[in-house]
């Protein structure tokens, strides 16, 4: 079922521009996510008294803590941040919860930097051990997979940082990390404003984004999601009366990532794949195929993109690129791709 690949192109093109997402469409800002990634702060070290962070999981206070980051070319910053604990697995069940870093307008603005946006999410490896480690990063290639497939989805940076607890029981540790675009820049990036709404329909949906959250999240093994319950999803609204961007995130419950505490979840087949379950309804063949366009035209990248990242285990880059490529290869397939997804 590929077709010309200009041909894809094209169809990339019309189906972007009628969904609003155009180049013309999106709005850059001066933010700290933005200046994180333009410079390449990778290496960080978060001084935060721990003690009193564990103790108070279940609280929303936010704790003092110094955030010092250090980019390539040796240029270091350091920022005064308020943290939380957030999510909701992760929060109780993890060594290391993900945290909300909030950081001080006017040390935003002193650099230049727009203090609207001065809220960040760093998500971390769940446990202190190398598999947790490698799942992490696995997570960060779903975000950037689908990146690839859209502007509509969340930018995420990766960075080695090192936790110091300045609390009594003093530790110190080193591990990967992402921090994540916040919603409210996403939907500013994309003109738009973010929609927060329970019981939402997939007619109220921008049909594209609809199609290709769907087929993305069934790339990935992710059945962690849930258009009426708001679970993982963010919406935005560019104007009035236009129908809503879905965009999804947190992938780490996805067959793709495989955490430990995703054993006795899922099911393999015969095949020794792990067996994909779509939520969700294409409304007809052509819907369907038009969407698998869209990620066939980007297979390539997508494939290629992992090999080069040293961080990552080949056994984790092998067991990934198995289970993408029986993607991919349903989409070459018309007829399997219907009777699974229709």
């Amino acid at each position: 079922m590929r077709t010309n690949r200009v041909l894809s192109l094209i169809l990339v093109i019309l189906i972007a521009c009628s969904s609003g997402l155009n180049a013309t469409s999106t709005k850059a800002a001066n933010t700290i996510f933005q200046h994180l990634s333009k410079e390449d702060y990778s290496e960080m070290t978060l001084e935060l008294n721990f003690d009193e962070l564990f103790q108070q999981l279940k609280s929303e206070e936010e704790h003092k803590a110094q955030l010092i980051m250090k980019s390539p070319a040796d240029v270091v910053t350091a920022f005064q941040v308020k943290i939380k604990p957030r999510g909701v697995f992760r929060r109780y069940n993890c060594d290391i919860p993900p945290l909300r870093f909030n950081f001080s307008k006017k040390e935003l603005e002193a650099l230049g930097l727009d203090g609207e946006y001065d809220k960040l999410k760093l998500v971390a490896p769940c446990f202190d051990d190398p598999q947790s480690e490698q799942q992490l990063l696995k997570e960060y290639w779903a975000y950037q997979f689908y990146n690839q497939i859209t502007s509509a989805s969340f930018q995420v940076h990766l960075v080695r940082i090192t936790y110091v607890n300045t609390g009594a029981e003093e530790f110190q540790k080193e591990q990967w990390a992402f921090f994540m675009e916040g919603k409210d820049e996403l939907a500013h990036r994309l003109g738009g404003a973010v929609v927060d709404q329970y019981g939402t329909l997939p007619t109220e949906l921008e049909s594209n984004s609809y199609q290709q959250t769907m087929l993305f999240n069934y790339m990935i093994g992710n059945e962690d999601w849930d258009l009426g319950a708001n679970r993982n999803i963010t919406l935005v609204q560019l104007a009035e009366d236009a129908p809503l961007i879905l965009i999804p995130y947190d992938f780490d419950y996805s067959v793709f990532v495989s955490p430990s505490y995703l054993k006795g979840v899922k099911h393999i087949d015969q095949q020794g794949i792990y067996e994909r379950i779509l939520i969700g309804q294409f409304k007809d063949l052509e819907t369907l195929t038009e969407t698998a366009e869209i990620f066939q035209l980007a297979e390539e990248l997508i494939l290629a993109s992992f090999d080069a990242f040293t961080p990552l285990q080949q056994e984790h880059k092998n067991s990934m690129r198995k289970y993408l490529k029986d993607f991919f290869s349903l989409l070459e397939n018309e007829k399997k791709l219907a009777r699974q997804l229709l």
